[in-house]
């Protein structure tokens, strides 16, 4: 993929733990430009990456998506705690449960952008979930 227009590619990062139970894991995306618009998406399967706008995409199949929020000034976006989320708004094949895998990825809006997509992505993030 293309580095985004703040001449770096974006990152997203987990904090917290996998656990079902505890639900206190939080998404992080950073690196993003400022005050743009960006969501966290997840889904059961990941794989290389293709190309999707100036990005890889890495996640696919039936992918649920986390709320729309602004990156402000610092060009970062923190969503959590994901599994309530998960679980109290994504049909049930989108929930989360213990020993299930999901994989995760930040898109957000890059104008901006090198390779004139307006959009773009960070890596892909694995995460298997413990009771």
């Amino acid at each position: 993929g293309c580095l985004n227009s703040t001449g770096v590619g974006a990152s997203i990062v987990a904090s917290g733990t996998s656990s079902v139970a505890a639900d206190d894991l939080f998404v992080t995306m950073t690196g993003l430009p400022a005050f743009e618009f960006g969501l966290f998406y997840n889904g059961p399967g990941a794989v290389s990456g293709f190309a999707f706008g100036d990005g890889l995409r890495t996640v696919v199949g039936s992918v649920n998506r986390f709320p729309i929020q602004n990156s402000g000034a610092a060009g970062a976006i923190s969503f959590g705690p994901v599994v309530g989320h998960a679980n109290a708004s994504f049909p049930i094949g989108g929930q989360i449960s213990a020993g299930a895998t999901w994989h995760f990825q930040g898109w957000f809006r890059d104008p901006a952008g090198a390779c004139g997509s307006s959009f773009n992505l960070t890596h892909g993030l694995s995460l298997t979930f413990t009771p």
